[in-house]
């Protein structure tokens, strides 16, 4: 979500429906799979919870981690 906005993109569109299907949505999608590509991010952590990655910014093994009111 975060990085749909951070690309222009409202996070729905004027009909209501979630807004991936625009030329922000696709670069925001096509950021994450290059990303994922370059090994940017930990393996695995399509199937992480929160406490895992939490987990893995404590013991120094992952520099960013987003966090959301209430975390």
């Amino acid at each position: 979500m975060t990085l749909l906005r951070s690309k222009g993109s409202p996070f729905f569109n004027e009909n209501g429906p979630f807004n991936l299907n625009t030329k922000e949505g696709i670069a925001a999608l096509q950021w994450i799979a290059d990303s994922y590509q370059k090994g940017y991010f930990p393996a695995g952590c399509e199937n992480m919870e929160i406490i895992d990655c939490s987990n893995l910014f404590t013991n120094n093994q992952l520099a960013i981690k987003e966090v959301w009111q209430g975390q």
